[in-house]
This record gives structure tokens, sequence and C-alpha cells, in this order.
């Protein structure tokens, strides 16, 4: 009799996570039990207003405290035409092609992340990682920063509730110290799960029956983009994988290669990894001029990451640029091109070829590098250099997202090209 319950239950917690991978239809609630099949945005949500009380102006738009063409940061300029005057600030002399004044918002403002939630749920987004940098927790340079950033994440809580979404954290310890990194780190992941924002009922992402930690630069070899070294990277692993209230499935970044990393320390490394997202942006080719994401490896990439028990989840982004950010360095000018959609859709059509159904979209809303998938000005202002839409709607990316999603979802042979029409 015991046995039969025990496999009863078996089939039931196994049927439910199928069910959860091949769901023919999106959701209203999205479930949290699982990383299978889950298609989840990055999420800056960085950018500030002089309305919005921080005291910290245009910060991730401008460099200055009144924007200027020259002190400009972002590439594309968001469509803000959805939010209240009240909740949006008028830009100085930047104004678009058709003579109206031109806004923008701040991620502060709750009614703005929920804006964001509720788009998420229209066009089958499952939710969001949260993006955290290290060098705002306590205890770094910019801490003064962290109260605001704890607002923020009570309020995507609030948002993943309302709209049937879920999220988790994604630490980025670009820039920050080696010396603290650790302890920041697990510092800041403690008061998380002491505050209960990573229990399921706060809509937290779970695997495996453990709440999930998604790590940036556990591949870049204490470069000067992460302080992580092999030594640090075991050490996070070690300290999730032990027993206890602060035990997590942990996902960790890596560069596009870091498969064929053969230096013992990082092959150790790889041993102890439970999932991977390799960062891929920027990673491209051209062939007749026109731009593509290189995926060619990932299919032996996908292979290697399963035969060592890991999951492996693509990033897939809509193109680059970050001319305004780095217009004084060398590699001020790189741009990867849209075009119309198609570089992005290549990208699903390369994942759904190899039956990659955990994807992780970069990013939502990052206008400064012109990552973007939410909503962006097909007119943006004149006054300074923009990337547009190639004159698609502002939500052209996010309608791709749908239709590749409800393509997956149908069983359909998946088209080389986009099938639907703005």
């Amino acid at each position: 009799m015991m046995r039969l319950i025990i496999t009863t239950i078996a089939v039931f917690l196994c049927s439910n996570i199928f069910a959860e991978k091949i769901a023919k239809t999106p959701p209203d609630i999205v479930p949290n039990t699982s990383l299978e099949g889950k298609w989840l945005t990055g999420y800056q949500a960085w950018f500030r207003t002089p309305s919005d009380g921080t005291g910290n102006y245009w910060t991730h738009y401008s460099a200055g405290k009144n924007p200027t063409a020259e002190g400009l940061v972002v590439d594309m300029w968001p469509d803000t035409t959805e939010f209240p005057l009240e909740l949006k600030d008028a830009v100085p002399e930047f104004f678009h092609p058709n003579g109206e004044q031109a806004y923008l918002y701040s991620s502060v403002k709750p009614e703005i992340i929920d804006t964001h939630f509720r788009w998420m749920k229209e066009y089958d987004i499952d939710g969001v990682w949260l993006q955290r940098f290290v060098v705002g927790l306590p205890g770094e340079r910019f801490e003064k920063s962290f109260p605001t950033y704890k607002a923020i994440m009570d309020s995507v809580v609030e948002s993943a509730k309302k709209h049937g979404r879920v999220w988790g954290i994604n630490f980025d310890p670009a820039a920050s110290n080696k010396e603290t990194v650790f302890d920041t780190i697990i510092t800041e992941w403690k008061r998380m799960v002491d505050e209960g924002l990573t229990k399921p009922e706060n809509r937290y992402i779970q695997h495996n029956g453990l709440p999930v930690v998604h790590l940036w630069n556990m591949h870049n070899k204490g470069d000067r983009f992460s302080p992580i070294d092999a030594e640090i990277g075991l050490k996070f692993m070690e300290f999730f994988k032990q027993e206890g209230p602060y035990k997590a499935f942990l996902i960790s970044g890596a560069t596009p290669h870091w498969a064929n990393d053969n230096e013992p320390e990082y092959i150790k490394l790889k041993e102890n990894m439970q999932a991977v997202v390799p960062w891929n942006i920027g990673n491209y080719g051209m062939k007749d001029g026109v731009p593509f994401a290189a995926t060619g490896h990932w299919a032996k990439e996908k292979n290697f990451a399963e035969e060592y028990g890991m999951i492996w989840i693509p990033t897939i982004y809509p193109g680059f640029s970050w001319k305004n950010m780095n217009r004084y360095r060398k590699d001020g000018e790189v741009f990867i091109d849209r075009c119309k959609g198609e570089f992005l859709w290549g990208q699903f059509a390369a994942t759904h070829k190899i039956d990659a159904n955990t994807l992780f979209l970069a990013m939502f809303d990052e206008v400064d590098e012109a990552t973007a998938f939410f909503k962006v000005s097909p007119e943006p202002p004149t006054q300074a250099h923009f990337v547009g839409t190639d004159g698609m709607p502002s939500d052209w990316w996010l309608q791709l997202v749908r239709e590749a999603r409800r393509i997956y979802r149908s069983g359909e042979e998946f088209p080389k090209t986009i099938p639907i029409k703005p």
C-alpha cells in the first residue's frame, strides 16, 4: 500500500512538471516550482528621474544632472505613452520628431514596475531575474543606493503576485571587491531568506524544492568584469549546497565559450555547476552584410551541460548598440542591427531546433546597450543619436516573444522567418 502511495505521488509530481513544460496556453498564474520551460527576462530597474525622491537626477539615462546630447548613456528611448503624466518626467530640450515633449520614467515608482509586469503577462513572459549589483549592497562603495533597491524589490514582489509572474535574484559582481564579494552576496541572500522574500508564496522561482540564485560572472576568471575566480566560485557553490535555511539552487553565469575551458580549476568549477547561462550578447557574425547571432555551438554546448547534469539556459537578445555610453572608447561604435526582428527570430529558431525550452531574455529594460525587449519609441527625440525600431511598432519585440512562445507551445514546425506582420 505504501509503495502504491509513493508511486502515485511520484507520478503526480512528474506529470505536473511535464505539464508545466508543455503547457499549450499561457497560464494566468505562472507555476514557480521549476525552471523547466521558463522564459525569464533580465530586469535592471536602475533608471532614475528628478521626481522620484532619490536625488539621483537622471541616473542611467545621462552622465550629468541635466540630459544633453553629449551626456546621454542610452541608445534607445523608452516608449512612455502608456504612463500618465504624474509618473514621468519631461526631459528639458528633448522632443520627438513631431515636436511633442519627450519624457522618461523612474524605476523607483511602483506603478511603473506594475505596468512592466502587466506587459510581461500580455506578451507571455514568465517573469524576471531582478538584477542586483553587488557594488550597491551594504558594505560596498555605493551602499547608499540599497534602500532604493530594496524598495524596488518589494514592488517586484507585489507586481509578480498581482500579475501571476515569477521572479528571482540575479547578483552581478561587476567591479566589486574581490576581498568582500562573497560575504556581501551571502549577507544579502540571508537577509532575503530571513525576511521571507524567497518563499514560494512571494512568487519566488524554485527548482528541486529550493529557491534559485542566479550569479553572473562565475567564469570570468577574476578579470575586470568580475572579482570571482574559480576558488571563490567553488566557495559559492559549496555554500548554496549546504543543508540549512540558506540552501539554494545555483545558476552560474558564464562566458560564451565556458565549455571549452580545460584549465584544472575551471574543470572542477564546471563539474559542480547545477545550471549555466552563457552570456552570448555581442557574439555574432555577418552574412551578406546582415548580422546573425552566433548559435552554431549551442547544440554541442547543451549536450556538454547535460552530460554534467546541468540545466543549460541560452541567452537571447534582440540587438545591441552602445554608442552613447562608450562614445570615447574605440569599441564605442559596436552596433548589431535588429533587422526588424529577424536577428532575434533566428535565435528562437535555433533554440527550438535543439529543444532548449528554458531561456534567458536579455534584457527587458536595457536601453543603455539597446538590448531592451520592452516598448521603445519608434520616433525617438531628434536632439541626439538613438536606435529606433526600423519602422516597426514599439512593442514589436514583445510581439515576437509572444509569437515564438505560441509556436513552442503548439508543437508546430518553427518557421525560419517571422510569420507575423506588424
